[in-house]
């Protein structure tokens, strides 16, 4: 998913990667959670935006997008047990068509305006990621 991270005034950007189906099939795995191998087969790419503020916080937003909406009830209902232990909790989330959002840490107008606003990028020949 393309577009500008959004950065709170005194914060920096940490990461800003693909969590990916595997580290999701992971956190399911460790928290005895599943999901539809149906859901899984629709999820079409991510996006995971770690953040360090110097006042300690560590806000983050992960977005899923899947192949059609609505997005898969399952995910958004499991969204804790899938993401990686390590984001802090409690988290917020919202399913907007085709895409679910988890955030902490970051104004809920804010996380979903950036849910909303990323434009879908379809890998085609995968030189395009490579150096």
């Amino acid at each position: 998913m393309v577009g500008g991270p959004p950065v709170p005034a005194n914060c920096q950007l940490l990461e800003d990667e693909s969590v990916g189906v595997l580290r999701l099939l992971v956190g399911l795995s460790a928290s005895g959670a599943s999901v539809t191998g149906e859901s899984l087969a629709r999820w079409k790419e991510d996006r995971l935006l770690r953040l360090s503020c110097d006042d300690g916080r560590a806000p983050w937003i992960c977005l899923a997008e899947f192949a059609r909406e609505p997005a898969p009830h399952d995910f958004e209902a499991k969204i804790d047990a899938l993401l990686p232990r390590d984001l802090a909790r409690p988290l917020s989330s919202v399913t907007l068509g085709r895409r679910i959002a988890a955030w902490t840490g970051m104004d809920a107008e804010v996380a979903t305006a950036f849910a909303r606003g990323l434009a879908s990028q379809e890998v085609r020949d995968f030189g395009e990621w490579l150096p």
